[in-house]
Formats: C-alpha cells, structure tokens, sequence
C-alpha cells in the first residue's frame, strides 16, 4: 500500500498536524520512514499516536531547548546533567580533534608518529601520549565558557552547542585545514568501533586490563588519540536500535601509508579487536573498522 501524507495546520495551536494512512500490520512506527514536510519549530514537543486499526494520527512539534553543564573528570580505573535555562553560561564544545589546525601542524604531527614507529620507540610514544593528555586535560578537550576559551568548571550552555562540534569545517584560513584531510598528508590512522551488550562489558574491561598488564607501555599508542570511548545506548524498539542496553567502544591507532608495512604494537591491536569481535561477538560499525571486523557479517 502507497503511504500518504495529507498536512494540515493549526493556527490557534501554532503545530503543525499531520495524518498519514498506512496499512493495519505496517511497521512504519518502529522504522526510521516517516518524512515531515513541516514542523513548527515554536512548539513543544508532544506525541499523540490515535491508533484506528489501518490508519494513525500523529501530532509532532519540536522540544524546546535546555542547557546541558558537562565536567571532565580524569580518574584511574578504581556528569552530565541537563541544566536550567536559566543557568548562566554560554559554552560550547569545540572538540580538538575537529579543530581546525595549521598545515604545517598537522604534517609535523604526522611525521613525528611515524619517526616513532618506524624507529620502534615506545618509550617516546608514551612521552607524546602524556603530553597529548596533558593539553587535553588544560583545554578541557576543547569545551569553551563563553565561545572563546576554557576557564573552570562547569561549562554551561545550550545543548546544540555543547552536542555537536566540527569548527575546522568552517575555518576560512587557507592555511588551516582539518587534520585528518587526505590533502594534506596529516593525520591516517585506524578507526575500531563496535557495539555488544552492556552485560559483557564487566568481562571485557577485564580482558583488556589483563592484556594492558602484560606492559602497559604497549597502550600508549591509543592515549596518543583518545584513548577507548566508552557511551551507553539504551534498548529501544525502533529498527536499527539495539535490542538491550548496549556499549560502544571506540579507539584509534595509527595507519603506516603503505598497508603492508607492519605497526608498532601491530599484535595488541589485533589481539584487541579479536576480543571484542569474536570473543564478544560485537557488532561493526558499518562505516569504521578494517576488513576484519566484517568478516562474520557479510
């Protein structure tokens, strides 16, 4: 059955009502199908679902923002928290890793990781990962007060702008560029990302700490980058979301230009992904991680 969609509006309401017909079995409310031609952005988010067998009614405006105050907190191994919008702050992320950065920044940083892997020096690599850590930690990994530099904490200020990042997209200096552009010969490295449930993830961090312990200077590698990512996503029903609460990890290592030329601490790595893939049976994600990872999903 063709899926129509006829729009109405509500003056008096300043919403924006749309009734779509669908068949009485359609999955269209778990699916990702539904395409609003119109929604007053002025008006408070509020769903009604008016189920009539084989059609629906569906009444969609948009939440009104809030704040969001967010704090770094570097600790070993042994909040963010939505805000009042009368809270005082006007922050935002700009995170550092999509910051625009100098040319001859970038190519230096490049080269000065590849020095280190080829030479083998893993001592250096964790002297370049401390330091790394340590401007991330002063800068608040590119969290601003005020859209212009880090002061202290908190740093509070609307959710849009403490959500998203990407400044070097917008940089107009020819001679900046973001850092990981394949023009410029900066940044190449490797990107592992996978998802598997929240209740394995006890046993993995485990595993990966048993595997750090053998010599915790084979992990500088990541700390260089940003280390392991950890976020939570809840279950939800909707296709393509995760039948149960569910962990991302996420973790970068550097890519020699030519593909066969071996990586320092190559066998960590691979041990590492091998963990979480097959051990794990982790899921890919789809537009990151190397062949490997797609090997039991294809």
């Amino acid at each position: 059955m063709r899926k129509r969609a006829m729009y109405e509006r509500d003056e008096t309401k300043t919403q924006c009502i749309s009734h779509l017909k669908v068949g009485g079995l359609d999955p269209i409310l778990k699916a990702k199908k539904l395409s609003f031609e119109e929604v007053n952005y002025r008006s408070y988010f509020r769903t009604n679902l008016l189920l009539n067998y084989s059609n629906c009614i569906v009444k969609l405006s948009l939440e009104h923002r809030f704040k969001r105050s967010i704090t770094f907190n570097l600790t070993d191994d042994n909040d963010i928290e939505n805000g009042s919008l009368d809270a005082s702050g006007d922050g935002v992320y700009d995170f550092i890793g999509f910051q625009a950065n100098e040319i001859l920044v970038s190519q230096s940083v490049r080269a000065a990781e590849k020095l280190l892997e080829n030479t083998g020096n893993k001592n250096r690599k964790c002297v370049t990962a401390s330091t790394t850590l340590g401007f991330k930690k002063l800068t608040a990994n590119g969290l601003k007060n005020n859209h212009l530099i880090f002061t202290g904490y908190p740093v509070i200020g609307y959710q849009g702008k403490m959500l998203t990042s990407g400044s070097c997209l917008y940089s107009t200096r020819i001679d900046t560029s973001c850092e990981w552009d394949p023009r410029i010969k900066g940044l190449f490295f490797y990107e592992s990302t996978s998802i598997f449930p929240a209740s394995k993830f006890g046993d993995f961090i485990i595993d990966v700490k048993k595997l750090r312990d053998i010599n915790p200077e084979i992990f500088c590698g990541i700390d260089i980058y940003n280390g392991i990512l950890i976020h939570y996503i809840k279950a939800l029903e909707a296709y393509l979301g995760q039948s149960e609460d569910s962990v991302v990890i996420d973790f970068n290592y550097y890519r020699a230009n030519d593909q066969f030329t071996p990586r320092l601490n190559q066998d960590v790595w691979e041990e590492l992904e091998q963990i979480v893939f097959f051990k794990y049976g982790a899921k890919p994600h789809w537009a990151k991680n190397r062949n490997l990872a797609f090997s039991n999903e294809l």
